[in-house]
């Protein structure tokens, strides 16, 4: 069995050295823009798509409001959104990126674009690489504020309740984006609960995760990931965590906690070559995230990556 873990992840550390993975991630080409047919929307939409690629972020959102001011339909209207969005997230702009995540839910409840909500997956992130809420949003009359608000506040005993109301709410919503995105929050109250949640609970949740859509599947992996780390299961960890700077890179804090938690996972096992591997991957791809400066200053425990509390 541990061969046949450690086949799986040099192959998956070998993959995730070699392919492009933001082109793969993006999921649009921006560049396919056609409507309304007008060669200047075309051309500075293209140049969005190469601004955003060279991480030109700012220049690449401000190409991107120009170009919603032109009154698109909705399709091509969040198309652009989508993009501008992504610009935050890189950015670190999570409020502006809730903001305009509202205006797509208005114009397509059920739009695939909804898994840019910038939801908080690990709270163990510094607050300049995580929304941050209000408890005054817990009662917002958004329904993606709200859930965004009730991510940020889960784990604050002062409003755990409320969060939990407003999780089950949306979880039951008819809108599926949202309700996937609710129904995995709540995995999260009980990810802690090493003595009373046991491996075939986090396997359940391992399987759901497998189902999802692979836009919404970066959190949901991310703590399932997390799950079997904290239940000592390394191996499964280090798989499960991999998955996300290797297919997804919206949220690039989130993708990078996972390869580091993926390096503390496979110095753990004694896989220090491909845990060297993943070190500079991190430091090339997300150099300027905390998990990349915990990274560096790892020492001689792995465990030492984690922050404080852990």
């Amino acid at each position: 069995m541990r061969n046949c873990f450690r086949i799986r992840i040099n192959t998956i550390v070998g993959l995730l050295l070699t392919l492009d993975c933001c082109r793969i991630c993006c999921g649009q080409n921006l560049g396919s823009l056609q409507e309304p047919d007008r060669p200047d929307n075309r051309t500075l939409y293209a140049e969005a798509e190469r601004l955003f690629e060279q991480a030109a972020y700012v220049q690449a959102l401000r190409n991107c409001d120009q170009l919603l001011t032109e009154g698109f339909p909705s399709r091509i209207y969040n198309r652009v959104q989508a993009t501008a969005i992504r610009c935050c997230l890189m950015l670190n702009h999570p409020e502006d990126a809730i903001q305009r995540v509202e205006t797509i839910y208005e114009r397509d409840p059920a739009s695939p674009y909804l898994s840019l909500l910038p939801l908080v997956w690990d709270d163990r992130l510094p607050v300049h690489e995580r929304y941050v809420a209000s408890p005054n949003d817990l009662v917002s009359e958004s329904l993606t504020r709200q859930l965004a608000s009730a991510s940020a506040l889960l784990h604050d005993s002062r409003y755990a309740e409320r969060c939990v109301e407003i999780l089950k709410e949306v979880r039951s919503n008819r809108d599926l984006p949202l309700r996937i995105l609710a129904e995995t929050q709540m995995w999260r109250i009980q990810l802690p609960m090493t003595g009373s949640v046991h491996l075939p609970t986090v396997r359940r949740w391992q399987k759901r995760a497998a189902e999802l859509p692979e836009s919404l599947r970066a959190g949901p992996q991310f703590v399932v990931g997390r799950a079997f780390q904290l239940r000592h299961k390394p191996d499964q960890a280090a798989l499960e965590l991999l998955w996300l700077p290797l297919m997804q890179t919206d949220d690039p804090n989130l993708a990078a906690s996972g390869l580091a938690e993926s390096i503390v996972c496979l110095e753990a096992t004694g896989r220090s070559a491909s845990a060297r591997r993943l070190r500079h991957e991190l430091q090339n791809r997300f150099p300027r995230t905390s998990a990349a400066h915990r990274i560096r200053n790892l020492a001689t425990s792995p465990s030492s990556i984690l922050p404080a509390g852990e």
